[in-house]
């Protein structure tokens, strides 16, 4: 079963957390973000942990979801696929197109799913 967290919970975030909760191939292990009280809140109405700094999920989990602000997206993203985690990160992939093909590159490299949410 895919342990998966979700990194960031504000609207889009807690989006992600209701549906991967509802999906019975993976496992939501753990809800991360740096507001203490909207991590507890999110992951307690999810049924699964709360994480303060991402860092700290990558034990816990074998992919995540991106869903922290765009200027934070290229660091996170990349250091999780250097890690062997696959990424869905919500768009824009990065601030610059250079960081988003160092993390296409990344990706291949690895054998890692590099994912952008769009609608």
């Amino acid at each position: 079963m895919n342990r998966i967290g979700v990194i960031g919970v504000g609207y889009l975030g807690s989006q992600h957390a209701r549906i991967l909760s509802s999906i019975s191939e993976c496992k939501l292990t753990c809800v991360v973000d740096i507001d203490k009280e909207r991590a507890d809140s999110v992951a307690k109405q999810y049924n699964t942990i709360p994480v303060y700094n991402w860092r700290d999920a990558i034990s816990l989990i074998d992919s995540a979801v991106v869903a922290t602000p765009t200027s934070t997206h290229f660091e996170i993203s990349k250091e999780l696929m250097e890690r062997g985690k696959h990424v869905l990160v919500e768009k824009p992939l990065t601030e610059k197109v250079e960081e988003a093909e160092e993390l296409v590159d990344c990706a291949r490299k690895a054998g890692i799913v590099l994912q952008v949410g769009h609608v």
